[in-house]
């Protein structure tokens, strides 16, 4: 059964959205998440603590994260229902989560990393540079990045530790890194195996984008229609297309 519209529905917005492989999450301003299963239908809404809003959620193959504005995350695993509650070290929060196929990433306020592993346990905190903070994350199937507010971005595909960290060809600062997408590829009786996209784009301070392919080296410097005062704010990688958004909202 689908969820019904109340008064609320008429004022409140969609702001955000994360789908996988089973269902999407729709991020409402009014703090709350709308979880759906098909055909768009709304058939559950997930409500946070009281006196607590989501303010953002990135679903996985696995699972999803639901982070809150006290910076606790809840993770959910099946049916929509709150599995556990990721608490960060006192005196910090979560800011942003990543989901990937086998293992997340948490992003906190103080600039740390927490790595999250199995049932939803942090087994690393990846600490930045000296004088640098962590600022962005993206959680794949074979490697994940992490976006420094130096302007470099850090790529790890093994127990989160950093095995290349990029720098732009053009000079220009990175300042976030495309969402990424896994999914399960059946081989019928003999099984199957999970896949991920295998581009992802690094957005630049000047509005470009850079295209990676291969082992973090950028194969292709991407900018939008030239003499115009437009940028790429946001990317999403895919199986067989990817989506960069500008912003003049094409």
């Amino acid at each position: 059964m689908s969820v019904q519209e109340s008064k609320t529905d008429q004022t409140c917005a969609y702001v955000w959205a994360s789908a996988s492989e089973s269902a999407a999450y729709l991020l409402r301003s009014d703090g709350t998440v709308d979880r759906t299963t098909g055909k768009g239908i709304v058939n559950q809404r997930m409500v946070p603590p009281t006196g607590t809003e989501y303010v953002a959620v990135d679903a996985g193959y696995h699972c999803a994260y639901l982070v809150r504005s006290d910076g606790a995350v809840d993770r959910t695993t099946s049916g929509g229902k709150i599995t556990s509650t990721l608490t960060p070290p006192a005196g910090t929060k979560y800011t942003a989560a990543s989901s990937g196929e086998s293992v997340s990433y948490l992003l906190r306020d103080d600039g740390k990393v927490d790595r999250v592993t199995g049932k939803g346990t942090v087994t690393k905190t990846i600490d930045p540079p000296e004088r640098c903070m962590y600022v962005a994350v993206s959680a794949g199937e074979e490697q994940s990045y992490l976006v420094r507010s130096d302007g470099i971005i850090n790529r790890t595909v093994h127990k989160g530790d950093i095995q290349k960290s990029i720098s732009s060809p053009s000079g220009s600062p990175y300042v976030g890194v495309s969402s990424q997408v896994v999914m399960y590829v059946s081989h019928g009786q003999y099984g199957g195996h999970f896949e991920g996209n295998d581009a992802n784009y690094l957005l630049r301070a000047d509005g470009g984008a850079d295209r990676t392919k291969t082992k973090g080296e950028i194969s292709e410097e991407l900018m939008c229609d030239a003499g115009l005062d437009i940028k790429y704010v946001q990317a999403s990688g895919g199986i067989s297309a990817s989506y960069l958004v500008r912003s003049d909202g094409k």
